[in-house]
């Protein structure tokens, strides 16, 4: 569902599979939420999530982002987080 957003960041999904990665939350067979970091340096990483909006206001993307960052900390890496001013679900 990101391929768009993932296409715009990296170029290319194979750019993405080369330097970035994610987990995926799925139910049914169906992923319902997704985050993932399309930017990783040596110490950071940016965070993006996305949840079907059918699915929103379950907290799925909530705990998808808690697994990821545990999983990128134990690589050692610090998320970055940026939103637009006006998107209140990432803001808050």
């Amino acid at each position: 569902d990101s391929r768009e957003d993932i296409e715009s960041y990296c170029g290319s999904p194979e750019n993405f599979l080369e330097h970035g990665f994610g987990i995926c939350l799925m139910q049914n067979g169906d992923i319902v939420s997704e985050t993932y970091a399309p930017y990783v340096t040596t110490r950071n990483f940016e965070l993006a999530t996305f949840t079907k909006e059918t699915h929103r206001g379950h907290g799925y993307a909530t705990k998808t982002c808690a697994h990821f960052i545990q999983i990128c900390r134990e690589r050692g890496l610090e998320p970055y987080w940026s939103c637009d001013a006006d998107n209140l679900a990432s803001v808050s």
